[in-house]
């Protein structure tokens, strides 16, 4: 029933947008597929095992409003063993990745329009798609301040928008 719901919520929420609608929609895929998927929460139930309560079925988060920036790199020796459809140079080179794709952060209205949950502590960030690629980043600190347990996703989409694959990483920020 939760997952129905969840569904509705957004497919009813993205046919209302126009403006930025291809992106939005990957954010409200990703947003869904985090909320949903039974082998993702898994994997941030044991990244954030102090915050994710164990009984709970998903894993609460906030979404923040801000578009931001985010590295490949924790990725880089996944994406060159898997072979995702990046370009290796990007992969393998921070700084060309970085020179290529890097962006000054904005606000995403459909993301200020999402319903805020106070009681979580877990905060998640989305980057800019590229391609047919969506970087994410769930943090156990408010998104600006870089301290603390962060977990990565990227999400690949298929041809038809869906998810086709996900990647983790787990960083510690100091």
């Amino acid at each position: 029933m939760r997952y129905s719901i969840f569904i509705f919520f957004f497919l009813a929420l993205s046919l209302k947008l126009n403006a930025q609608k291809l992106l939005d929609d990957k954010y409200l895929i990703a947003i869904i597929y985090l909320r949903t998927n039974e082998a993702a929460n898994e994997q941030m139930k044991q990244t954030f095992q102090k915050l994710a309560r164990k009984k709970s079925r998903y894993v609460d988060f906030n979404i923040h409003d801000q578009i931001t920036f985010l590295e490949i790199w924790p990725f880089q020796s996944q994406l060159l063993e898997q072979g995702l459809g990046i370009d290796k140079g990007l992969v393998s080179n921070e700084n060309l990745y970085r020179s290529k794709y890097r962006f000054k952060p904005y606000t995403n209205e459909l993301l200020a329009s999402l319903m805020k949950k106070p009681e979580s502590k877990l905060f998640l960030t989305f980057s800019k798609p590229v391609d047919d690629f969506l970087l994410a980043e769930m943090t156990t600190f408010y998104p600006n301040i870089k301290m603390g347990k962060a977990m990565q996703f990227l999400f690949k989409f298929n041809s038809n928008g869906l998810i086709e694959k996900v990647l983790y990483s787990t960083l510690q920020y100091n």
